[in-house]
């Protein structure tokens, strides 16, 4: 009887092509182009977004304003690039912020004595307990408005969620073969926490960071909306949505294309995050 080798069973074994979805590479470079666009708005925006031209109020979509103007005669086109990099960057910054605070929250209740662990999480029930824009207007209602305490407001309304995970996944970590080995062998508690839980807690937490970014984002703008966030004529998603409530009637275009934007940016985020989940549990086609 003649065994196969090896190698030809290998050769045999039909490779497993990786495929990125349509809709994950449509979602990656709506991201890239955001990025870019808030890194470097003068690539991309002809105008300068605060120059305004009253002889040029409301005029409708053209060839010389892709996305028409506003009340005051500015290129909506322009605005909404530049407003990538406040809303954007308050996105990100505020899932930063937030992530890195949850790790530290959640290591410390996953590895700490009992009595830590229940002081932490009763706290963070707590903040579980209000819908995360009510818990940042309560944030913004005790430092008052503007755009640091709009961030400030955000990332507590965020750090619980990220908190719990890591907490569940630390608590799972530490109790597997290769971290009490580790352990056993005369390894110290920082290099197991840095070099084998860390690790394990990072994975699952950047994917749900990922699609938190388009919760953040969409608090950022409805705190902005309201007049909590960046004050006129900084031209950031949610304030020109404010700006143009008394317009759409007549110019609809100074509301619909901000708020096309951030509906782009959201689901963007969310197909990418599940995506990366996708391949991180091993279902990503």
């Amino acid at each position: 009887m003649t065994v196969a080798s090896p190698d030809l069973l290998v050769a045999d074994r039909p490779r497993r092509r990786f495929k990125v979805p349509v809709g994950a590479l449509v979602a990656g470079t709506v991201v890239l182009v955001l990025v870019v666009a808030a890194l470097f708005p003068g690539l991309v925006a002809p105008f300068d977004p605060t120059a305004t031209d009253t002889s040029s109020s409301l005029l409708p979509p053209s060839a010389q304003h892709l996305f028409g103007t506003d009340l005051l005669g500015r290129d909506v086109f322009s605005r909404v690039v530049h407003g990538a990099r406040y809303s954007l960057g308050l996105g990100l910054s505020a899932t930063l912020l937030a992530v890195t605070t949850a790790i530290v929250l959640g290591l410390l209740s996953g590895l700490a004595p009992r009595w830590v662990d229940e002081v932490v999480m009763r706290l963070l029930e707590i903040l579980l307990a209000f819908p995360e824009i009510l818990l940042a207007l309560i944030v913004i209602a005790l430092l008052g408005s503007g755009t640091a305490n709009v961030l400030i407001a955000i990332t507590v309304a965020a750090i619980p969620i990220y908190a719990r995970m890591v907490r569940v996944t630390t608590l799972q970590v530490r109790t597997s073969g290769y971290v009490e080995a580790a352990t056993a062998l005369g390894q110290r508690r920082s290099v197991v926490v840095l070099r084998h839980i860390l690790p394990n807690v990072l994975g699952p937490l950047m994917v749900l960071a990922t699609i938190g970014i388009g919760n953040a984002i969409i608090a950022g703008s409805a705190l902005s909306f309201l007049g909590l966030g960046p004050v006129p004529p900084t031209p950031e998603w949610g304030l020109m949505l404010a700006d143009s409530r008394d317009l759409l009637g007549r110019a609809w275009w100074v509301g619909v294309f901000p708020g096309l934007m951030i509906t782009v940016t959201v689901i963007s985020t969310v197909v990418l995050g599940r995506f990366i989940q996708g391949r991180i549990d091993g279902s990503g086609r």
